[in-house]
């Protein structure tokens, strides 16, 4: 994908990863019936991790598909949020503007926050003997365990070279997570939402909601330090954008 701007802007290109491009293929061919690779992961994965045949859960499909399909919208908008602010604002030196109240300048993340409230991420297993780097990479791609995402996702965000804070990190602050529910997904890619629910309620009808019932909260080391829910329904999650903690198994 290719940003074309006029003589008064700089040019991006934006490239995207062909991995949720080809999942979505993958789901297509399962529809078909001409191919069932879509359907082997989610089939294997309860395996890999360990699990007694007797406590393995089924997948929903066409629900793991809409979250693909999510994650994948929500990368192109982080990428165009950097492809316009470098045509029209970032200074010479490519750091961008801080927007509101966010520590971190990360426009892609910052822009998703103000739209969408939060910055989804995949829950993710990542503590388990039979996973390796690649199935970890699946699961981000595929999202069986459903999704979270942080209250402040740049509270504990490292400086780069690009990347400023406003202030120093203070590793005595907490964080919430919130598991993003389903039917928002779903609702996102519905019609009422766009001709009813956005004309009535404006921007704060594609915010993430917050289910206060099953927040849980983070501490710098990526520990949880209070829930509401009960310890043997957490499992791992890429809570933050670059960290790990846990969500509800029931995402």
């Amino acid at each position: 994908m290719m940003l074309i701007v006029d003589r008064s802007t700089r040019q991006s290109r934006i490239r995207l990863s062909s991995s949720r491009l080809d999942l979505l293929h993958a789901y297509n061919r399962l529809m078909l019936g001409t191919s069932n690779d879509y359907e082997v992961f989610f089939g294997n994965i309860m395996k890999k991790l360990g699990v007694a045949e007797d406590r393995q859960i089924d997948f929903d499909l066409e629900s793991a598909n809409f979250r693909v399909m999510f994650l994948l919208a929500r990368t192109m908008f982080h990428e165009f949020a950097h492809a316009f602010c470098m045509a029209y604002v970032s200074s010479s030196d490519g750091i961008e503007p801080w927007i509101a109240d966010n520590i971190s300048n990360e426009m892609g993340y910052a822009l998703e926050k103000y739209v969408l409230g939060g910055c989804p991420t995949p829950n993710v297993v990542i503590d388990h003997s039979s996973m390796n780097n690649e199935d970890h990479a699946q699961q981000k791609d595929h999202a069986p365990f459903g999704l979270s995402f942080a209250e402040n996702w740049d509270l504990w965000r490292p400086e780069s070279k690009l990347e400023l804070r406003k202030s120093p990190i203070n590793q005595d602050l907490t964080n919430v997570v919130y598991p993003l529910p389903q039917r928002h997904i779903h609702e996102l890619f519905g019609n009422e939402l766009w001709t009813q629910k956005v004309d009535r309620f404006g921007s704060r009808a594609v915010k993430h909601p917050k289910l206060q019932r099953w927040k849980v909260l983070q501490d710098f080391q990526k520990h949880w330090i209070a829930t509401a829910v009960p310890r043997n329904l957490l499992i791992d999650t890429d809570a933050n954008p670059g960290g790990h903690g846990s969500a509800p198994r029931s995402l």
